[in-house]
């Protein structure tokens, strides 16, 4: 039985992108002929028609969901021959995707160590939310992920490897900018400013509200938390609950136009995590990645 292979994916894309038979014949080094052959075959092999006739050669509705198909499978074939090449020449790669603001904090120091242990490491670094983080590791895209909290995911393993506190991010002339401390039913009073940074944090900010038959009120919510304090110090709209290390980054930033409040609430200790798909089977620049984040972490929880 004849099957697709992967110069038929490459031979659809040539067409959708040159919109001609001969364009795509140019750029695959075949003759327009050919190309015509090929594309029979291939309909032929799916049982639809992929190519409006005659020109000019635009896809059908079943070609660009081909192409859509095709365009997957040749971003892991070129992701594949890459990595073959990689371990062929003998470089270590080493993944990683977590959270922005996070990994800002946590990893640089940890890679420059890595970096010196193995100077031909090549190191790949991707922000994700929570449910990418989880999704790439899980596929094996990526090495390892970081994230704020421990979803307890069926085929994830979960190291602690440092501490963290919520607290409130708040303009230098808010009320609450003198306190040291807060109680979380207080910071409810006001409206804050969320973030889609960490949506696993106001999942939990949610249910301790609904906890207190209390609604949080959110009056402008963003994307990231780099805009979310800078609304925070640049306008009167609202305050914002984030991690503390975070926090203070942001503190130190913006000229001490914010005030840090950490929140008084016992649940507002939260734990970070890095993850893994199974520790057994990666590779040691992983592990020893780690290992150094978590033995990093735990001398600056010490001092």
């Amino acid at each position: 039985m004849k099957k697709l292979d992967i110069n038929d994916l490459y031979l659809i894309q040539a067409i959708d992108k040159a919109a001609s038979l001969s364009g795509a014949a140019s750029k695959l080094g075949i003759s327009a002929a050919a190309v015509s052959r090929r594309v029979k075959k291939i309909e032929k092999l799916i049982s639809a028609r992929l190519i409006h006739r005659p020109g000019p050669y635009r896809l059908t509705f079943e070609g660009e969901s081909f192409l859509r198909l095709a365009n997957t499978v040749l971003d892991e074939h070129e992701k594949f021959m890459t990595d073959v090449a990689r371990i062929k020449s003998g470089q270590e790669v080493l993944r990683l995707i977590g959270n922005s603001s996070i990994m800002i904090s946590d990893i640089p120091q940890v890679i420059e160590m890595l970096c010196i242990k193995y100077p031909n490491i090549k190191v790949e670094i991707a922000s994700g939310s929570q449910s990418e983080i989880i999704q790439k590791v899980l596929k094996g895209d990526m090495s390892a992920g970081l994230t704020p909290d421990n979803p307890k995911v069926l085929g994830i393993q979960y190291f602690k490897y440092r501490s963290d506190q919520l607290c409130v991010l708040a303009r230098g002339s808010h009320p609450i900018a003198n306190f040291e401390s807060i109680n979380f039913i207080d910071v409810l009073k006001y409206p804050l400013i969320g973030a889609d940074d960490t949506k696993q944090i106001y999942s939990l900010i949610d249910t301790m509200a609904k906890r207190d038959e209390l609604t949080p009120e959110y009056l402008i919510t963003v994307s990231n938390f780099d805009l979310q304090a800078n609304l925070v110090a640049q306008t009167d709209l609202g305050i914002a609950i984030m991690l503390e290390s975070i926090a203070r980054r942001f503190e130190n930033q913006l000229s001490q136009a914010v005030k840090v409040i950490r929140l008084n609430d016992t649940w507002a200790e939260r734990n970070l995590y890095v993850c893994v798909h199974d520790i057994a089977a990666t590779s040691k620049i992983t592990n020893d990645f780690i290992r150094l984040l978590r033995r990093r972490h735990k001398v600056i929880g010490q001092q």
